[in-house]
């Protein structure tokens, strides 16, 4: 698992729908940015918050019975059957 973390937390990051508030893992974060960044997340208001809904949609049109990506897993699952 912590080695997801790294990559979940640079793909939010890549998405821009995150906020950075440490630089490595044995930093503590002021305070005072914290605080900026955890109120700033939290409000509707948020542009990253908005992007992050509208990429959440979309994630879970893609994993619906008709979406891209239960189809892509349903075409790889009857290639291996076939070549069973």
């Amino acid at each position: 698992m912590a080695a997801d973390q790294y990559f979940m937390a640079r793909l939010l990051e890549e998405l821009d729908v995150a906020v950075r508030v440490c630089e490595r893992t044995n930093m503590v974060p002021n305070s005072a940015e914290l605080t900026h960044a955890l109120a700033g997340s939290v409000s509707e208001a948020w542009p990253k918050r908005v992007q992050a809904r509208e990429l959440r949609e979309l994630a879970l049109g893609a994993v619906k019975e008709d979406g891209s990506s239960y189809t892509g897993l349903h075409h790889l699952l009857e290639e291996i059957q076939v070549d069973l």
